[in-house]
C-alpha cells in the first residue's frame, strides 16, 4: 500500500473525515474534543506514515511537516490564550495524516471557512468592528513580541459589553456556560473545501 496509491488515499481521507465528524459532534455537544480521539490520531498518523513511506521525506518527515503546518498555528493561538487545546491537538493529528502535500490545501480551506464563519458570527454577536480591531491588535502584539496590553483588552472588552450584558442567565441567576464557537465543524468544512481543491489541482 504505497503512499499515493488509491487504497492509501481512501484510507487517509476516511480517517481524517471520520475523525472530524466525531470531533464535531463532541465539540458541538460538550465544547470539547477528547484526548481519546486526538492522541491516537496523531500517533497512528506518524506510525502509518513511517510504515508506508519510511523515515524520509515521503514518510515520517512528511508527516511531521504536515503536523507543523496544520498544528503549529493553532498551538501558537492556544499558547497565547486564544484557542482550545483540543483544537490544537486535533490539527496536529490531522497534519500527521495529511502530510505537507495535502496540508497546504487543508490549512487554506480551514482558513477561508474560519474567516467566513468569523465574519458571520461577529455580525450577530458584538459586531465586526470590535473583532477586526482585536485581531489587528493581536497581530501587532505578536509582531512586537509581547502580550496584548491590559489597556487594549479593556477597550476591546468595552466595545463588546453591550452584547455580553444581554446574555441570558440561568434560573438560579448564574451566568450560563460561555458561548464559545465549536472549532471542529469549521475544520470539517475547511478540510472538505481544501480536499476538493486538492482533487481538482
Amino acid at each position: 500500500m504505497p503512499e499515493g496509491s488509491l487504497q492509501f488515499e481512501i484510507i487517509r481521507w476516511l480517517v481524517i473525515l471520520l475523525t472530524l465528524v466525531i470531533a464535531s459532534v463532541t465539540d458541538i455537544r460538550a465544547r470539547r474534543i477528547p484526548n481519546l480521539l486526538t492522541f491516537p490520531l496523531f500517533l497512528i498518523g506518524l506510525l502509518v506514515a513511517t510504515l508506508v513511506g519510511g523515515f524520509g521525506t515521503g514518510g515520517l518527515v512528511d508527516s511531521l511537516l504536515g503536523t507543523l503546518l496544520l498544528g503549529g498555528p493553532f498551538m501558537l493561538v492556544y499558547i497565547r490564550g486564544g484557542g482550545g487545546a483540543g483544537d490544537a491537538k486535533l490539527m496536529l493529528g490531522i497534519g500527521a495524516w495529511s502530510g505537507i502535500d495535502i496540508g497546504f490545501f487543508l490549512i487554506g480551506g480551514i482558513a477561508v471557512v474560519g474567516i467566513c464563519w468569523s465574519f458571520l458570527y461577529a455580525s450577530f454577536h458584538g459586531g465586526i468592528r470590535p473583532m477586526l480591531y482585536s485581531v489587528l491588535v493581536e497581530i501587532w502584539s505578536i509582531v512586537r513580541g509581547r502580550a496584548m496590553e491590559k489597556r487594549v483588552e479593556e477597550v476591546v472588552q468595552g466595545e463588546m459589553n453591550a452584547h455580553d450584558q444581554a446574555s441570558p442567565v440561568n434560573e438560579d441567576g448564574a451566568n450560563p456556560r460561555p458561548q464559545t464557537v465549536p472549532f471542529a465543524p469549521i475544520a470539517l468544512g475547511g478540510v472538505i473545501a481544501g480536499g476538493l481543491i486538492w482533487l481538482m489541482a
